[in-house]
């Protein structure tokens, strides 16, 4: 059995329908949005960027450029897991153990 190092936010990639029902609820409800990370570039407006769609109001609020840089390293890090390698996180350092 092997182990694989993959952050939380890579289990629960979601399909569209779940992606759509997360930024609905973010934003109709801006006051419940948890923001669990925010990106330290001086631009005034950030993105929602939803790391577990079961839990649709837990945020990271990152510029267009920290948005798309993640999206880019959650896509490499798919095409890597076949090959068992892993990729940290610029948004935290917190990575899980899983066995596939």
């Amino acid at each position: 059995m092997e182990v694989i190092l993959l952050q939380k936010e890579e289990f629960a990639m979601g399909n569209k329908y779940e992606k759509h029902i997360a930024k609905r609820l973010a934003y109709e409800n801006p006051s419940l949005v948890k923001v669990l990370y925010e990106c330290p570039c001086n631009i005034k407006e950030k993105q929602n960027h939803h790391p577990d769609y079961l839990k649709p109001l837990e945020v990271y609020k990152l510029c267009r450029s920290c948005h798309l840089a993640e999206h880019e390293r959650l896509r490499a890090l798919a095409a890597l897991s076949a090959e068992h390698i892993s990729i940290a996180s610029p948004l935290t350092d917190s990575l899980t153990a899983v066995n596939l």
